[in-house]
């Protein structure tokens, strides 16, 4: 063989080997990405696909905490791999060298693990116990994966959506009940799991007891009254100056003789009423004045005051000072026949729905006229029932506040006057029922509940809705972080913590000539950036936004990227 011949092949063998042994291009590996699940948010267990991407990859590792790695392995597009088993969001961190030993710059992907359903511990009601009117349904659900879960109460073929809660914290929500045995099934679901707690209880009416002095008089020059009390189910009642001091139980009768004590002013008297089975009803008061020497004054009040009756037939208080004789009309043109002076009288309304005004005047025994007083009841004949569909609606239906003052939309059917409550606080006062209302919550930030109740001659209904107040931003993410390609920015950061709402998102934003433009919105923690040009120098920053569009403090980054 030539000396020629031997190089050419020697040549040619050098350049077979070259391409058994790898490509001589020793450029680092670039646009490496990675997916979890295929991008989902959430997965309920720690075993997850992974798909991978990566240019001029000879070898890859991964890891789940960014300091401890796999082994080096080929180059693959797909992978699976186990999560940490702790629930909570959880970070893969990708990293690939080529084949002369290179390293490229690491990237993450991140998704939420939730392997654990929510834990509901129900405290009230208890399971076999009676209770009445209504109770607190007491509870509190732990999650470890979830910082708030949907919560709803079936009750019979009911629902009662109970809104959004935050987790580990307790919640008490007032409930009214129609009387039986009643099952309720509390729900309540996070992202992905929903857990139920079941309880079976007894519901019992108390008895309803309507009370007035003197007919619902204003005044009284005399010490001796009338007790006036009406209800279909109390057996006994028993009577009270202070709320205090009781009387014994007395058989119900609906007209008592009382004495009233001490001097001239403003007397109360209470009244508690039970039935046959020795269930009592809530106390009840009513307050009229003494003055045993007044000058002449006249005054009337139609059912003690109240705006609404369902019913034609009332009852008037009246009081006349030293009055002899008084009639009354329900125009002031067409008066009744004089008769004795007394402190009640019933009446039946004139005819037809809406506004009723009576008239109500006196002399005394030498005839002089003692004058003209008058009263106004709006009358609607409404089923004999408490108040029906009543609703409330908060800032109209929205999850979340961002200011104490909030707008209510009410509605109810039958019901003469209505009240509001503020979780455990103190009611209103009573007034008309009313569509729409402003309603200032106090303290601190949270989930709130309002009460509406609203009652008629004959009871009382109560409902209510809920929404989260929240006026406190996310915080900063934290650890913010860029890494660089000729094709792409890669953005990492640790996940922000909010007290209120909780983070849903995270917005990214590039400053382009000298001002910050939005590129892009993720719910994890990382963003790629592709639209870049190799070579320039970009600012990055990148801010929390909680459930209610809170937005807090940014952190930013500079980053150059590389020529091609």
């Amino acid at each position: 063989m030539s000396l020629r011949t031997l190089l050419s092949f020697s040549i040619v063998l050098i350049f077979l080997l070259g391409c058994v042994s790898g490509p001589a291009d020793d450029s680092l590996p670039r646009d490496l990405e990675i997916r979890i699940n295929d991008g989902k948010a959430i997965t309920t267990s720690s075993n997850v696909e992974l798909l991978l991407f990566a240019r001029n990859a000879a070898a890859c590792r991964l890891s789940n905490d960014g300091a401890t790695w796999n082994a080096w392995e080929n180059y693959s597009r797909e992978k699976s791999w186990v999560l940490e088993e702790a629930d909570g969001i959880k970070q893969v961190s990708y990293q690939c060298r080529s084949f002369g030993g290179g390293l490229s710059p690491i990237v993450s992907s991140s998704i939420e693990l939730d392997s654990t359903p929510p834990t509901i511990i129900l405290s009230s009601p208890v399971a076999g116990q009676t209770y009445y009117d209504s109770l607190e349904l007491v509870f509190k659900v732990i999650d470890p994966a979830s910082d708030k879960v949907l919560c709803s109460a079936v009750i019979g073929n009911d629902i009662l959506d109970l809104g959004v809660l935050h987790t580990d914290v307790q919640q008490s929500i007032l409930i009214g009940l129609s009387e039986g045995e009643k099952t309720i099934t509390l729900n309540c679901s996070d992202k992905i799991h929903t857990s139920a707690a079941n309880v079976s209880i007894i519901l019992k009416k108390k008895p309803f007891v309507s009370f007035a002095i003197n007919g619902g008089s204003d005044y009284t020059d005399n010490k001796n009254v009338t007790l006036d009390l009406l209800s279909t189910t109390a057996s006994q009642c028993r009577f009270s100056r202070d709320n205090l001091q009781w009387g014994d139980w007395e058989e119900y009768q609906p007209v008592m003789k009382w004495v009233l004590q001490g001097s001239d002013g403003k007397k109360k008297v209470y009244v508690q009423c039970r039935d046959s089975n020795n269930v009592e009803s809530d106390t009840i008061d009513d307050t009229i004045s003494l003055d045993t020497k007044p000058p002449p004054y006249i005054s009337l009040k139609i059912n003690n005051g109240v705006e609404w009756t369902s019913s034609s037939d009332v009852t008037l208080g009246l009081y006349a000072y030293s009055a002899s004789e008084c009639r009354l009309s329900h125009d002031d043109q067409n008066w009744g026949s004089w008769e004795p002076y007394s402190t009640k009288k019933n009446w039946k309304l004139s005819s037809g729905e809406g506004e009723k005004t009576v008239y109500y005047e006196c002399k005394n025994k030498t005839g002089g006229d003692l004058g003209i007083a008058s009263a106004q009841i709006s009358y609607s004949a409404i089923p004999q029932m408490p108040p029906s569909s009543l609703s409330i609606k908060i800032n109209d239906g929205d999850e979340y506040a961002s200011s104490e003052n909030l707008q209510l939309s009410l509605g109810a059917t039958g019901a003469f006057e209505c009240r509001l409550r503020e979780g455990n606080l103190d009611w209103s006062a009573w007034e008309n029922h009313i569509s729409t209302k402003t309603f200032t919550i106090s303290g601190n930030d949270g989930a709130k509940t309002i009460y509406y109740q609203c009652r008629n001659n004959h009871g009382t209904t109560t409902v209510f809705d809920r929404i989260y107040l929240d006026r406190k931003p996310p915080s900063e993410p934290k650890s913010l972080k860029a890494e660089a390609s000729p094709y792409s920015v890669v953005l990492s950061w640790s996940a922000a913590s909010d007290s209120g709402s909780g983070v849903e998102s995270y917005s990214v934003y590039r400053k382009v000539d000298s001002t910050w433009r939005w590129v892009g919105s993720v719910s994890g923690l990382s963003y790629k950036d592709e639209k870049i040009v190799s070579g320039e120098t970009y600012d990055y920053k990148v801010l929390a936004l909680d459930y209610n569009r809170n937005s807090g403090s940014a952190s930013q980054v500079s980053i150059s990227v590389p020529e091609e």
